[in-house]
């Protein structure tokens, strides 16, 4: 594994073979030689929102939302055992597309929109976490991303009902010219870090927005039905 060890043939549950231990409820043995950053966002309340979230999580989402353009080298995005055969076709996701879910062993190429221009950050998923009270995803940087290291997106449902975005990261500065261009690699780090808190939180609110619609109108269908029993009652239709 990239910067940490290869989590290949390991039991999967094993978060002590993943740099953020994305199992894990405390992140105790940060990895040396990285810069190890932490932080929980909160997204609301309840299981609906922690289901919601998760969702968005586990489709990409937190990434779209946030800039990114995602492509995903899956077989099950073209749908046709055949080319599952041959390795799998490049599916691209963006904020347009139908997201496939997050799986371990995907090789997505993150594009980063500058602009008029793209810049890839290719990755590997190593873990999907998908628990009663926490889900989400962990990827480690391929030859080619701006840094060296891992990353956690995980949604945590806690028990006193409130849930967060969880972000873990384990980086050092990437191989080649990337480590000249370290200092503004942070600055961007931490630009986007605001972004996927941002986004599903956007998700809730948008998510809220529907729900308040949908019993609007419920309660405008239900008051039309009450008028028209009146009228009726009075014999006025």
């Amino acid at each position: 594994m990239t910067g940490g060890a290869d989590p290949a043939g390991a039991d999967p549950m094993d978060s002590a073979a993943l740099l953020t231990q994305p199992w894990q409820d405390r992140w105790i043995d940060r990895p040396p030689g990285f810069r190890s950053f932490e932080a929980a966002f909160p997204l609301g309340r309840g299981r609906a929102v922690f289901e919601r979230a998760a969702e968005e999580a586990l489709t990409w989402q937190v990434k779209t939302r946030s800039g990114f353009d995602i492509a995903v080298e899956d077989a099950e995005c073209a749908g046709d055992a055949d080319s599952a055969r041959g390795g799998g076709q490049a599916c691209v996701v963006d904020s347009e597309s139908i997201l496939p879910r997050v799986r371990v062993g995907q090789e997505p190429t993150i594009h980063v929109r500058l602009g008029p221009f793209r810049l890839p950050e290719p990755a590997r998923i190593v873990a999907v976490v998908e628990e009663q009270s926490r889900c989400g995803f962990t990827y480690e940087t391929q030859p080619g991303h701006p840094v060296t290291g891992e990353e956690s997106f995980l949604v945590v449902h806690g028990p006193d009902d409130r849930v967060h975005l969880l972000l873990r990261s384990a980086s050092a500065p990437g191989a080649g010219l990337w480590r000249f261009a370290d200092p503004l690699v942070r600055i961007a780090q931490i630009v986007y870090r605001r972004r996927y808190a941002r986004a599903l939180r956007v998700g809730h609110q948008e998510a809220s927005l529907i729900q308040y619609l949908r019993e609007d109108d419920a309660r405008r269908m239900k008051a039309a039905d009450e008028l028209a029993a009146e009228a009726h009652a009075l014999g006025l239709n």
